[in-house]
C-alpha cells in the first residue's frame, strides 16, 4: 500500500544531484491517441517503450479515459528510475472528481513502501491540488502547487522536476520552486512507470478518474526545459 500523502512532511531541502555525467535512465513521451483495437499508447520519443492500458479505460479523440479502479497504463520495463540525475515528468489531464479521502496518482515510479518513489498526485483540498512526492536516500518530500481547482473538467498540464539547485512543480505554467541542499539523493525504484493508478489494485484512493492527453518523463541535464518543449505532446 502507498504511504498516505498526509504522512509525508513538506520540505524545501533535497540533495543536489551531480550533473557531470550524461543521462543513463531512459525517457519517454506518450500521446494518448490509441489506434482502434489496440491497448498501446505509443512512445513517440526517448526509449520507445509503449504504455500498455489495463482495466476499465476507453478512448476519446486524442485522449484516454480512465473510468474506474483499477485502470492504468504501464511501461514494459522497469528502467525509468532517474537515479541522481536531473529529471522532469508530468502529464496533461482533466478530471471532475478528486473525492475526499483520496490521493489519485497521476504518474509515478515506485510505491509508498519502497525505498524510493517519485510521483505526481492530486489532493482533494481546494477543489483539487497537485503535489509532487520525491522519496529516496536522505529525503522524503511532498511539495504542492499553489494552483487549485484542478477538478474543474478542464485540461491541466502538471510537471514535477529536479534541477541542480532546486525542485519544482508546475501547473499550467505556474511554478513553485524549492531550494536544494548539498548531498545526494538517489531515486532508484526498480519498478515500471505507471500513469493514472498504482497498478492492478482495486484501491480507489490512488486512482485517477479522468482523461489523459499526454504524459512524459525526461532524464539528464536540461530535462525540464526539454520536456517543456515537447509537452503537450
Amino acid at each position: 500500500m502507498c504511504v498516505p500523502l498526509a504522512a509525508l512532511v513538506p520540505a524545501v531541502l533535497l540533495a543536489a544531484p551531480p550533473q557531470a555525467s550524461a543521462a543513463t535512465a531512459p525517457s519517454g513521451l506518450w500521446n494518448f491517441s490509441v489506434a482502434s483495437g489496440s491497448n498501446k499508447v505509443p512512445d513517440i520519443d526517448g526509449s520507445a517503450q509503449n504504455l500498455t492500458l489495463k482495466g476499465e479505460w476507453s478512448t476519446g479523440l486524442g485522449y484516454v479515459n480512465f473510468n474506474n479502479a483499477p485502470s492504468y497504463g504501464t511501461t514494459s520495463r522497469a528502467n525509468f528510475s532517474p537515479g541522481d540525475l536531473e529529471f522532469a515528468f508530468g502529464a496533461v489531464i482533466r478530471t471532475t472528481k478528486v473525492a475526499p479521502g483520496t490521493n489519485p496518482n497521476v504518474i509515478q515510479g515506485g510505491l509508498g513502501n519502497d525505498a524510493a518513489q517519485f510521483k505526481i498526485a492530486l489532493q482533494p483540498v481546494s477543489g483539487g491540488t497537485a503535489v509532487c512526492v520525491l522519496k529516496g536516500t536522505k529525503a522524503n518530500l511532498l511539495f504542492k502547487s499553489s494552483v487549485t481547482g484542478l477538478a474543474n473538467g478542464g485540461w491541466h498540464e502538471i510537471v514535477c522536476s529536479r534541477q541542480a539547485t532546486s525542485v519544482s512543480i508546475s501547473v499550467d505554467g505556474r511554478v513553485n520552486s524549492y531550494a536544494l541542499s548539498p548531498g545526494t539523493i538517489k531515486l532508484a525504484t526498480g519498478r515500471q512507470l505507471l500513469v493514472a493508478g498504482k497498478g492492478s489494485t482495486t484501491t480507489y484512493a490512488d486512482q485517477v478518474i479522468g482523461s489523459f492527453g499526454c504524459a512524459g518523463m525526461l532524464t539528464g541535464p536540461g530535462a525540464l526545459t526539454a520536456l517543456g518543449a515537447k509537452m503537450p505532446c
